[in-house]
């Protein structure tokens, strides 16, 4: 009957993936971690898409969750009109064909589409960033910070017009995928949140392609929103009518006030000026033209906002035109917005009619090679207007000394530790004395003496002093600003974090007299990285003391109020700004709220958006995990903060970073918390996720974190739970990863029972322990009957892992660890003349792989 349906709608079905597969089933799977992760068996939330073939999306609806499940839909044409009005930028990077999808790869292509005065609109977040089992491909473009903020104003847009759709056992849906998007809630089963594939919710999932000759040009009218809505023609109808009310309104009145007189001479103006545009805008989106028109939408704004209140004036008037004239007094300040409003539309509507271009770029050429101690920065410029090409080169020279200057010499000595800090200091001044030039030196890269000295981070305090100390003689004594003045200079001191002390290198330069002109937030170090070298001990990792030190980066009233702390400021700008406003960094007021309770609970009963993501799409419930702040997560928990949620970059969920940072009493009190906000399932489920964590991910080597074992394996449920570490370590058991018999004690006290399991190399828990040359946690498995001759894949026992150590001499597993274990083995009988796959001239799975 389904099919038959469908006949009716279309007449070909789409493939939907490189199978073939027309018909899928959207089913939970918690068979194994990678099935649980996948969109189509996964019971967490999807984000706003299209499918990425066919025009027509169907499902029919077979069987329903206990809770959530929920389809929501939102119209194409609804999100661009809201990110026309608000946000004009994203439009511009969704219309570009700069997308890099995987799984059209190498083909880059816009989101949005104009097609025949229509949009279009298909993408899916997946292709284009990736997450855990389908990661981007190493080889393609990673998406730009501004292209990851236009995906998130299309999730925020779609959020606020979306249609739920409650689905029943039976429904069928046809929506079209050409302009309306599609996810799916999250969903549980019973009390828990997971789902078995019997009797979870159960979708079979269409896609359809309608006959040839209607394809896109019937579907795009279906639901139809005319061009001139995202045109001239709708705002000059809708300014014109105004224009006529509030000329009727003024014509009734008695001696009208002169403002009323002017605005309307102006929107006359301004009306012939937008004609003008309309008549040459271009018929592709563009961002310049779609800007104007925002202005002109305030214009219309205000104009209809003047005209009601005139208007409610005039109609509860009991005396005629005089009373009106009071009317006109007292309104007289939405008069002077609109005017305002109407100068700067008109101003940006002339400068679109302007034609001249200007193409070029800038070049540095150091010609110390040559002997010539400067360098040319060369900037070339054609600029075109009305068949007219002009030539416009500017030259600028600065004096360039080579590397082997005196001057960079010495700051290479003093790097390394050569010279003293005295004697370089010395030689530095006397150096400053004799050559009044030295404030105005480079080096031929263009890096001045203080970029070089803060090039990369120093991590030792004795390195750090001397720095410091050559920061004041430059920046004090000598009074040398060149280099500072650079846009990237701060975010160059910014890339300190996570290896030295950013926040005391910026204190420095405050105190030096620094203060930052421009900020390049495109070369902005990522937030709370584990590719710094102590993540777990960084100095604020999201950058709010940062900003709070220096105020930049673009920020709201609201954000400036939270950092000031002012509760005052802060109950005002709430009511009085726009949600959910980002700054530079992509942060929210809740980002920066997370070590301010009280504003955070203020925040959070105005409706903000819990689950606001900054630039790398890491949320407030993150920040607060991330930097210890227990009762900013159990309020944004108990606010129903999406606890699933993961970051763009490396798909970390909140206990993640609570993990990264080694924050594990909180990780504790997290999982009593989800408990009891939600049920033991989940608590068991996040247990488990954070055992994992703790003894996989971060070992807790110097057992400093006050947290054990025991403590999380209680709250796991069942400790015989299975993982994946690597790609070459799936399928494995906790007892592969202990590190100490106390470890194992816990375990077997918490009903481990998979003392033999073996992982997807074969490898048993005593040969993962013998290759670590781990003898006593080897004496103490085979106590408890671990098959000491037993082989992996490759037919090796643990013997062959020991003695493979003791061949490497690798210095973690020294000779004598070897040789321990080694008679541990022996002493317990182990089979000494086994033989592996390759001696037997047989080749392993390995072998053939890397062979082949």
């Amino acid at each position: 009957m389904y099919l038959g349906i469908q006949s009716y709608i279309a007449n070909r079905r789409g493939r939907q993936d490189e199978k073939g597969n027309m018909l899928v089933h959207i089913v939970a799977d918690s068979s194994s971690p990678i099935s649980s992760q996948h969109h189509r068996h996964s019971t967490s939330e999807i984000t706003f898409h299209n499918e990425e073939s066919g025009d027509i999306v169907s499902w029919l609806t077979r069987s329903t969750a206990a809770s959530g499940g929920r389809c929501i839909i939102a119209s194409g044409y609804a999100v661009y009109n809201i990110l026309n009005r608000h946000h004009p930028a994203s439009i511009h990077q969704l219309s570009q064909p700069k997308w890099v999808f995987a799984n059209q790869e190498g083909y880059p292509r816009p989101i949005f589409f104009h097609h025949r005065n229509r949009i279009m609109i298909n993408f899916g977040r997946v292709p284009l960033i990736g997450n855990a089992i389908h990661p981007r491909p190493a080889h393609l473009p990673r998406i730009s910070m501004k292209q990851l903020k236009a995906l998130e104003d299309i999730e925020r847009a779609a959020k606020k017009v979306q249609l739920e759709i409650e689905t029943k056992p039976g429904d069928i849906h046809f929506i079209n995928n050409l302009f309306v998007l599609h996810k799916r809630d999250s969903f549980k089963n019973g009390d828990g949140l997971l789902v078995t594939p019997q009797s979870a919710f159960n979708h079979a999932f269409f896609l359809l392609t309608p006959k040839q000759s209607v394809r896109r040009h019937t579907m795009a009218e279906a639901f139809g929103i005319a061009a001139g809505a995202v045109g001239f023609v709708s705002l000059l109808v809708q300014i014109t009518s105004g224009i006529n009310k509030l000329r009727a309104i003024t014509n009734s009145a008695e001696g009208a006030p002169v403002e009323i007189q002017s605005v309307m001479r102006e929107l006359d103006f301004l009306v012939h000026v937008m004609q003008e545009a309309n008549d040459k805008a271009p018929s592709k989106i563009d961002p310049v033209v779609q800007h104007c028109q925002t202005n002109c939408d305030q214009v219309v704004k205000d104009l209809e906002d003047l005209n009601r209140i005139l208007e409610a004036g005039s109609k509860g008037s009991a005396r005629g035109k005089v009373s009106r004239i009071v009317a006109f007094r007292h309104w007289k300040e939405k008069v002077e917005n609109l005017e305002r409003d109407i100068q700067g539309a008109k101003l940006n509507l002339i400068m679109k009619s302007c034609n001249v271009l200007k193409y070029g770029g800038t070049f540095r050429f150091a010609l110390s090679q040559l002997g010539i101690r400067w360098a040319a920065i060369i900037q070339l410029y054609i600029v075109t207007t009305s068949g007219i090409y002009l030539f416009r080169p500017i030259i600028n020279f600065e004096r360039v000394v080579p590397y082997t200057s005196p001057g960079f010499v010495i700051l290479w000595k003093l790097r390394n530790l050569i010279i003293s800090f005295e004697d370089g200091r010395e030689q530095l001044v006397h150096l400053h004395r004799t050559d009044r030039t030295l404030p105005d030196h480079v080096d031929p890269s263009g890096k001045s003496y203080i970029e070089n000295l803060l090039m990369a981070p120093a991590r030792s305090p004795v390195e750090r002093e001397y720095r410091y100390k050559l920061l004041e003689l430059f920046m004090g004594e000598f009074e040398i600003a060149r280099g500072t003045e650079n846009s990237t200079f701060l975010s160059q001191c910014a890339h300190w974090i996570g290896e030295a002390p950013h926040l005391e290198l910026l204190e420095i330069l405050l105190g030096l007299g620094f203060n930052a002109a421009e900020v390049n937030i495109h070369d902005w170090p990522e937030h709370c990285s584990q590719d710094w070298s102590a993540p777990d001990i960084a100095e604020d990792p999201f950058f709010i003391e940062y900003l709070q030190l220096l105020w930049f980066a673009e920020m709201s009233p609201l954000h400036e109020a939270i950092l000031f702390d002012s509760v005052e400021l802060v109950r005002k700008c709430v009511s009085r700004c726009e949600k959910d406003e980002r700054n530079a960094l992509g942060q929210t007021p809740l980002h920066l709220a997370i070590s301010k309770p009280d504003y955070l609970r203020i925040l959070i009963n105005a409706k903000y958006d819990l689950d606001a993501r900054d630039n790398y799409g890491i949320t407030p419930l993150m920040y607060a995990a991330a930097t210890n702040q227990e009762e900013a997560v159990m309020m944004l928990i108990e606010a129903d903060s999406d606890l699933n949620a993961t970051d763009f970059n490396w798909n970390r969920n909140f206990i993640y970073y609570a993990g990264l940072r080694q924050h594990w009493n909180l990780i504790l009190k997290i999982l009593n918390t989800i408990e009891n906000h939600l049920n033991t399932d989940a608590a068991e489920e996040w247990a488990r996720f954070a055992t994992f964590l703790f003894l996989v991910i971060f070992q807790d080597r110097l057992e400093d974190s006050g947290v054990s074992l025991n403590q999380l394996l209680a709250k796991c449920g069942t400790v015989n739970f299975l993982y994946d570490a690597r790609n070459d370590k799936r399928n494995r058991c906790l007892l592969h990863d202990i590190r100490s018999p106390a470890e194992l004690e816990a375990l077997l006290a918490n009903g481990f029972t998979l003392v033999n399991h073996v992982d997807s190399a074969g490898q048993s828990p005593v040969m993962a322990a013998a290759d670590r040359c781990d003898s006593v946690l080897v004496d103490r498995l085979l106590a408890y009957g671990t098959d000491i001759n037993r082989k992996d894949h490759c037919q090796r026992t643990s013997l062959w892992y020991v003695l493979q150590r003791r061949e490497a001499s690798f210095i973690c597993y020294s000779t004598f660890r070897a040789m321990k274990t080694l008679r541990i083995l022996l002493e317990n009988d182990v089979d000494v003349l086994t033989r592996d796959a390759c001696a037997l001239a047989y080749t392993c799975p390995s072998m053939v792989t890397g062979m082949a």
